[in-house]
């Protein structure tokens, strides 16, 4: 999983660099040469969308998502690892139900296509899946190293 993990990281940070220097090259071609790139704003906002739902497994799996520790802290250990077995199946439960959601999107993407990148809508939509299905995988992941392994550990 560490090589999953790192693909997914690299990605990330490719997508994020991408996404600078395509701002930059626009705003550098209105400034010094006044032409316009057609594509570029579209990129960008696809990008972004990429972007976000595949960072969003990695700052699950970081633990760097916002949580409420207070409740954590009030309660016994034993409750505790409940509630975070419960809070890690939400997770699974948030990309299971995107990737069943989106199901409808992609059909109807199937037939539009992108006025500036001229590039099927299936391709943007599809982002959203790999990034639930990637945050399935890091829930999954976690819930079995957290039930399964961490009590053998303790044997």
């Amino acid at each position: 999983m560490h090589i999953v993990h790192k693909c997914f990281e690299t990605a990330v940070i490719l997508l994020f660099v991408a996404i600078v220097l395509v701002g930059l090259g626009q705003v550098g071609n209105r400034f010094f040469f006044n032409i316009s790139l057609s594509w570029s704003e579209e990129f960008q906002r696809y990008g972004h969308i990429w972007l976000v739902f595949l960072a969003i497994p990695i700052g699950y799996r970081r633990g760097a998502h916002i949580g409420v520790d207070i409740l954590m802290n009030m309660l016994p250990d034993r409750y505790g690892r409940w509630l975070v077995l419960l809070i890690d199946a939400m997770w699974m439960l948030l990309g299971g139900l995107i990737i069943w959601g989106i199901q409808p999107l992609l059909r109807l993407g199937r037939n539009q296509i992108s006025s500036g990148l001229d590039i099927s809508m299936n391709y943007v939509y599809f982002g959203l899946v790999i990034g639930s299905t990637y945050l399935v995988i890091c829930a999954a992941e976690r819930i079995i190293r957290e039930t399964i392994l961490k009590p053998v550990e303790a044997q």
